[in-house]
């Protein structure tokens, strides 16, 4: 374990960090603190992004027919988006994000929360 400590922050920082890359080739391997690996996918690396409109706070925001398998790595992330006039993604004031990620075989299931309480126009997107 590595401590700072300063006049106004204490923070921990744990022996073992994970980091992510990107891999090139058909395989994607995750190993474990000894550098053995721990599971391994022969899934193609992928992004996409899916806007929808109407997102409501808590929404599911689920992509089936994904190129993964149970247990995969996949990163998601979310913006507010101007939609249908394709102006984009935006930071505005509503607090977007996607949690309670889980990839199965051929889908990748998240939760979206906008932290607003009307519908909003949300772009969410996949990396694998």
């Amino acid at each position: 374990m590595i401590m700072r400590k300063d006049s106004r922050v204490r923070w921990a920082l744990p022996a073992t960090l994970l980091l992510a890359a990107a891999v090139a080739g058909p395989a994607i391997a995750s190993a474990d603190s000894s550098g053995a690996p721990a599971q391994t996918s022969t899934a193609a690396t992928f992004a996409q992004t899916q806007c929808r409109g109407g997102v409501t706070d808590g929404a599911l925001f689920n992509w089936y027919g994904a190129p993964v398998v149970a247990g995969q790595a996949v990163v998601t992330s979310a913006a507010e988006a101007n939609l249908p006039s394709g102006g984009g993604e935006f930071i505005g004031d509503a607090h977007v994000y996607t949690e309670s990620v889980a990839v199965v075989d051929n889908a990748v299931l998240a939760r979206v929360h906008t932290g607003w309480g009307l519908p909003l126009n949300v772009c969410v997107h996949y990396v694998g």
